[in-house]
């Protein structure tokens, strides 16, 4: 800016085209003119730098913007991968359960209609399709039960204050037989009330997929022991087994990968990993706590902490 004028200055003189007499009040122009530049510069130099500032920050903000999407697209594209895993093993597990029992009722249809059947055959074939029917109920309960409150919101979940001794109660009746075919013995120290929030679907479905897995993994003659302990502002619900406990791979799967993992009982009682799965997501949904506790072949200890106040949230 500077040089500039000052050059075509110098021209103007080695030309001599303007008079000497000029050169005075033709140099007191160039100097404002040049101090005008320079303030001028200086003015545009600040602005331009704010400018820069501006833009600078803006693209850091919008670096930023950009990192957060990619993240939360990469975070729902694990959970659209892990849901459709989830999906299939599901479509697996509920057609092989219905599979069996359906084969052996085309079975037994068979030996009726070719009339070659014996007392025996039939009993042997009425207990193992009535124990399949009674498997499959089960599992049609969970994934129906499952399946709503996936659907639901989970704000929608209603809380209700209820008794606890009443649930529980029921679920230990509702395994008595499966635990008698082991000579499982059922232990419980329950008191004469227990008052907790909580959904009473939701809760009946927890203890009998709890029970359920106690009783599959217990060997016979192995006993089963439920208490209840206070621990404000929860009571907890302990069920603790003489089983044969959850391997460290097994557990991880269950409790880190949140996948579902189906292993064979003591006697072979085949599952699907749905029933645990089911219990932590519907404790989560009624605000409460799951804690398991295992060792292989030293048993598992199951503790479900439900709150005795309701603060409106879950």
């Amino acid at each position: 800016i500077i040089s500039v004028p000052l050059f075509i200055w110098d021209v103007l003189r080695a030309l001599d085209i303007f008079p000497q007499k000029n050169w005075f009040i033709i140099e007191n122009c160039l100097v404002i003119t040049i101090t005008f530049a320079v303030a001028l510069s200086k003015k545009y130099s600040v602005e331009y730098e704010k400018l820069l500032e501006v833009e600078k920050e803006y693209a850091k903000d919008l670096i930023l913007e950009v990192k957060d999407k990619t993240d939360n697209m990469l975070r729902t594209n694990e959970e659209l991968k892990k849901a459709n895993e989830l999906k299939n093993k599901l479509f697996s597990t509920i057609s092989q359960s219905l599979r069996n029992p359906l084969e052996m009722l085309d079975e037994v249809i068979h030996l009726f209609n070719n009339k070659k059947y014996t007392r025996a055959d039939l009993k042997k074939y009425f207990v193992n399709l009535n124990e399949n029917l009674r498997r499959n109920r089960f599992l049609l309960e969970n994934l129906l039960n499952w399946s709503y409150s996936q659907l639901e919101n989970k704000g929608n979940v209603i809380l209700t204050r209820l008794d606890l001794i009443p649930i529980l109660e029921d679920s230990i009746l509702f395994f008595q037989a499966d635990a008698k075919s082991k000579s499982i013995e059922i232990l419980s120290y329950l008191n004469s009330s227990a008052y907790v929030y909580a959904n009473q679907n939701m809760l009946r479905l927890i203890f009998i997929n709890l029970l359920s897995n106690a009783i599959k993994f217990t060997p016979r003659n192995g006993t089963i022991l439920i208490e209840l302990k206070s621990q404000k502002p929860y009571i907890s619900v302990e069920i603790a087994d003489s089983g044969i406990g959850i391997s460290k791979d097994v557990l991880e799967s269950i409790q880190i990968k949140n996948e579902l993992v189906s292993t064979l009982g003591t006697e072979k009682e085949k599952g699907t990993g749905l029933g645990l799965k089911i219990t932590k997501d519907f404790i989560d949904k009624v605000g409460g706590i799951f804690l398991l506790e295992t060792e292989t072949n030293f048993g598992t200890r199951v503790k479900v902490k439900l709150k005795t106040n309701y603060n409106g949230k879950n």
